[in-house]
This record gives C-alpha cells, sequence and structure tokens, in this order.
C-alpha cells in the first residue's frame, strides 16, 4: 500500500522516486520510505527533533485490530487501530511503540501549542510542516462501537497507568494543540512506530519503554543475561507491567558499574545510574496514589548482581526494587559493591516490601532520611532467620505485616532520622530470628 499523499507530474518522476525510496510528502518536505517485510506495505518515514516518526499510521493486520466501522477502506485511509496489548508489540522489527516521553519530545520540538497544527494533513486543515500527516481515523470502544472519525486521530503511547488504561494522545480537527488522555487497554487507537536508535548506543536510558525483543506478554517466564535486559527489565515494570504470575530469572552474573571504586562513589560516582524496579507514583498523582508494584517472581538463580548505583536523595522508594507487592517475591539474589541513596524508605534490595525476600543478599551501602534498611527500608509483615553482618545504631522494629528469610546484608547503613536497620528499617512483626 503507497499512501504518499503527492500528485505527480509524471509516470517517470513517479517511478525514479518509488525506485530510490526518496519523495516528498504533502509537506515538500524530502522523505524516505520503509517497507514492512511482514506484509510489505510501504511507509513514508519522518524526523522531527532526534526522532525518526512513521509519516502515517501503521496498517499491519492482526488478531486484535480494526479498520474503522469494519470497513476495509478506512484501514486504506486512516491504519488499523488496535488495543493497548497489540500496540505494544505490533511495530515491526526496528520500530517501536512511542512512550509518554517521546510524545512529550515530539511536543516540544515543534511547540506545544501549535504542534497538532504542524502536525495535521493539509486536507485536513493543518500545514504539515513536517510530513507527519495527522488524519481523524476515529477509534474503538471496547464494546466494539466506533467514534470520532473525521473528528480526531488517537493514537497510543507505551507508557501503561496501573494495569488497565495507558496513555494517548490525540489531534482535533478544531486545535492547533496535541491532548493527551488516559484510555482504557481494550479501546482501539491508532499506532505510529519509531525507528529503534537509541537502544544500542544507550542501554541504560530507563526513561523511555521501548521495543523490548526478549518480552512476549503471553510468556510466563523469562532469562536475563545481560545488563542491558536487566534495564529492560525496569522499563517494563515501570510503565506498569507488574508480571504478576510471571517469573524472572537470571542467567549470569550481571554488572551495571565498574565496582573498582565503589566505595568512593560519594565523591566521585559511576557512569550508569539506576531508575528502581518499581515504586514511581503516576506522574498525575495530587496527593497518594499507589506507586508501580512488582508483582512477580525475581529469581536470582544464585547469581549476582554488580554495581547498582542510585542516588536520588529527595524521592522515596529506593533501591535496585523500589515496591515489592504482596504477591511478589525476590529470591537466590545478591546484590554486591552498590549504592542506595535515597529519602525515605530506602532499602538495599527494596525500598518498600509487602512480598517474600528469600535466599538473597546486599552488600554495599545504603542511605537515607527515614525508614531506612540493609535490605528492606519499610517492610509489611515478618522477618525471620535473618543476621545482620554489620552493626548499626538505631536498629527499630516496628510491627507491619512482608516475609524476609535466609537472607543477610554486610555493608553499612547510615540515615539522619529514625527507623533504621541492619536488615530492615520499618518492620511489622518482630519475628526476626538469626
Amino acid at each position: 500500500m503507497n499512501r504518499v499523499q503527492v500528485k505527480w507530474n509524471s509516470l517517470l518522476i513517479f517511478t525514479i522516486m518509488v525506485v530510490f525510496s526518496l519523495g516528498c510528502d504533502e509537506s515538500g518536505n524530502s522523505t524516505t520510505h520503509f517497507t514492512d517485510p511482514r506484509d510489505q506495505q510501504k511507509y513514508r518515514k519522518v524526523k522531527i527533533g532526534d526522532l525518526v516518526w512513521m509519516g502515517e499510521n501503521l496498517s499491519y493486520k492482526t488478531k486484535d485490530s480494526w479498520c474503522y466501522d469494519n470497513n476495509e477502506s478506512n484501514c486504506k485511509k486512516y491504519g488499523r487501530l488496535y488495543n493497548f496489548n497489540v500496540a505494544m508489540e505490533v511495530c515491526p522489527d526496528g520500530w517501536y511503540l512511542p512512550s509518554r516521553e517521546d510524545w512529550d519530545n515530539l511536543e516540544q520540538t515543534i511547540g506545544r501549542k501549535v504542534a497538532g497544527k504542524k502536525l495535521k494533513s493539509k486536507k485536513k486543515g493543518g500545514t504539515d510542516d513536517y510530513g507527519w500527516s495527522a488524519l481523524p481515523g476515529g477509534f474503538r470502544y471496547s464494546n466494539g462501537n466506533f467514534q470520532g472519525v473525521e473528528n480526531g486521530g488517537f493514537w497510543w503511547s507505551a507508557t501503561g497507568y496501573m494495569n488497565d488504561d495507558a496513555y494517548s494522545r490525540g489531534i482535533g480537527m478544531l486545535v492547533d494543540i496535541i491532548g493527551e488522555n488516559l484510555v482504557e487497554n481494550n479501546y482501539g487507537l491508532s499506532v505510529r512506530c519509531v525507528q529503534d536508535s537509541k537502544l544500542d548506543n544507550a542501554p541504560f536510558i530507563q526513561d523511555n519503554q521501548e521495543r523490548i525483543s526478549w518480552y512476549n506478554e503471553s510468556a510466563t517466564e523469562f532469562t536475563i543475561i545481560t545488563a542491558k535486559q536487566l534495564v529492560e527489565f525496569a522499563q517494563l515494570v515501570n510503565n506498569w507491567k507488574n508480571f504478576n504470575g510471571k517469573t524472572v530469572k537470571l542467567g549470569a552474573d550481571i554488572m551495571l558499574n565498574d565496582t573498582a571504586n565503589w566505595q568512593n562513589w560519594t565523591t566521585n560516582p559511576p557512569k550508569n545510574k539506576w531508575i528502581p524496579i518499581g515504586g514511581k507514583e503516576p506522574d498525575d498523582c495530587d496527593d497518594y496514589c499507589a506507586p508501580v508494584a512488582f508483582s512477580g517472581t525475581f529469581d536470582g538463580n544464585n547469581f549476582v548482581v554488580s554495581g547498582v548505583y542510585v542516588r536520588n536523595p529527595s524521592s522515596n522508594n529506593q533501591g535496585l526494587f523500589g515496591f515489592l507487592a504482596h504477591n511478589g517475591t525476590i529470591r537466590n539474589l545478591s546484590v554486591t559493591a552498590s549504592y542506595i541513596e535515597g529519602k525515605e524508605i530506602v532499602g538495599g534490595l527494596a525500598g518498600y516490601s509487602r512480598g517474600t525476600i528469600g535466599g538473597s543478599s546486599f552488600g554495599g551501602r545504603v542511605t537515607g532520611d527515614n525508614y531506612v534498611g540493609g535490605l528492606v527500608g519499610y517492610n509489611h509483615r515478618a522477618a525471620y532467620h535473618c543476621y545482620e553482618l554489620y552493626h548499626c545504631d538505631d536498629y527499630h522494629i516496628v510491627n507491619y505485616p512482608g516475609v524476609i528469610h535466609n537472607s543477610h546484608f554486610n555493608g553499612k547503613v547510615a540515615a539522619k532520622g529514625n527507623n533504621v536497620g541492619d536488615l530492615v528499617g520499618h518492620n511489622e512483626k518482630k519475628e526476626i530470628s538469626k
């Protein structure tokens, strides 16, 4: 399918442009093309800022995708509509569904007050300055009804919210801005893919949930063997993939930073900063909102993660994991030569835990203000069969129902306030035994 919206003056010019995959979009900008090897459909590519976007909506036919009003002619005009889970996986190899941050960057590059107008097709009242050629393709409700065609276009971002919703962007035909909404995952929206040019060059960027090749929504067990994959795992959790009922195993030792000088990281920090797995509250939260939580099983498989560097002195829920849910488990994991710093609820393995931690250890330095522990900052169940290898003053055990067993800490804990301990900073029941 060829969606290049250009009226060529001669057949000769058209032939030359197709052969060399170089043409002009309806704005007159120079473009290149990409052919999806899965179905041989051709898409324009446009570069806006640092990112290369598809210049039209994806139209790859797959399960849980639809044409507006179930009319094939609308797919040819507007592309297909996908639910969120399919949208996360449907971009071709080498492309990914853009994150919320990618959309923000797009708006900032163009100008927030005029981004919608400058991205809209000229045929729909826009100026199409960049060749993005937005069309009003509408959307599909979860009940199968359709709405909004010729009134607005709506696109998924890769950033989920809680378990059932995700952020989306919309461009109305009568406004000049781009709007943002939370949409149920089972709605059908359009997809614009971004070319995957950053993963190899920036493996420790954790703000974008880019296309992650090893993750399959239907799988229940995954094995991680590289630092890059561990970062990608954190990306998934931090974009509301809680891994409930799934197991993630280590298949090798993983070093996130060179640890030769780790004891001096307070004054000479390493290159790669770790963003905790879970623990972040939604960006639009006005008061308290439930943070992102890991609900699956993380099995270290007796391998070691070293060189974890967290330094967020104004943030809560800091650790390798920020927040472990009540049905989450960390087991058989050793973390060594690492530095964890936060404000409150800070721990080497997990800042906040309602789950189970067993057969695991942390070696390094943990520091914060309150609720600071060598293993867990704030533990929400009983801890037992543990022992501390480093004495720390102000060890407080306060009752809250998390299970920690056969685990240990070897390092240093420092805090400015109360609720500080070698193993946990704040714990539910006094059931720690050695």
